[in-house]
């Protein structure tokens, strides 16, 4: 941004699945930033690492317009095609066919809405929960945390995610999907249990800087 600038430092750990996490103070409004990393296990052995831009919203002096994408139902699974999940019981279920997965000769770039969307330029981008599906496939759906953090790392390895927030600031929210399980709250004794839900998705998606 013109004549702002900040350093900051971030460890990242196991027990926080390797997310390093910082948070920017005093941002101008309407002022576009560039966030460049430095990498590395020890602070005089750093290499570059990945660059990305965002922009600050105007705030309640400037009047201007705001533009914004909103999404939901990201479910990888299906998208890709995942041999473990029962058709014909989903069929049942959904009272409907289920779609066949994507086809399409960029299929590995993932979903091609996410490029129309980065075409667009929007001022910021909001996931509206079912960001990710721990109940697809229903069996076996994630449990554990390590199955429930290996739902997040699939869904946002995928090029066309890490190309549009590498340019478009993001705004989350979570449902049931990607909470606990389809139609799932805080109640009943399954797993993952409504603490666990909890702690995956403050780990996995930006609320806050780690305490």
């Amino acid at each position: 941004s013109a004549g702002s600038q900040q350093m900051l430092l971030a460890h990242s750990f196991p027990q926080r699945d390797f997310i390093a996490r910082v948070n920017f103070q005093n941002l101008i409004p309407n002022t576009t930033y560039i966030c460049k990393t430095r990498l590395g296990r020890d602070l005089s052995l750093l290499t570059a690492g990945p660059k990305v831009t965002f922009k600050t919203l105007p705030g309640p002096d400037i009047a201007e317009n705001v533009s914004f994408a909103v999404v939901t139902g990201m479910n990888y699974a299906k998208f890709h095609g995942d041999s473990r999940i029962n058709r014909v019981r989903s069929a049942i279920k959904n009272n409907t066919q289920l779609p066949q997965p994507y086809s399409g000769p960029d299929k590995e770039l993932g979903y091609p809405a996410l490029a129309t969307i980065l075409k667009m330029n929007p001022d910021f981008f909001v996931g509206t929960g079912d960001n990710v599906y721990y109940d697809t496939p229903d069996d076996p759906r994630a449990v554990t945390m390590a199955e429930m953090r290996q739902k997040w790392h699939e869904q946002f390895i995928q090029p066309r995610f890490q190309e549009l927030f590498a340019k478009v600031p993001t705004f989350w929210i979570v449902d049931d999907h990607d909470y606990r399980v389809d139609d799932g709250d805080n109640s009943g004794d399954f797993l993952p249990l409504p603490e666990t839900a909890r702690r995956i998705l403050l780990e996995q998606l930006p609320y806050a800087a780690f305490e």
